[in-house]
């Protein structure tokens, strides 16, 4: 599986969030609260 996490592709200040969409309902679930892309070193 690919990993923006790892790829290092984007800036770490970046924030990222999972959400899943039904389109059946057209409801949102977020599955992972937004937050930065990696820890501050």
């Amino acid at each position: 599986m690919y990993s923006i996490r790892v790829s290092g592709q984007k800036p770490d200040h970046e924030n990222v969030s999972g959400l899943v969409y039904d389109v059946a309902t057209g409801k949102v679930e977020v599955v992972v609260p937004p937050g930065p892309l990696r820890e501050e070193a």
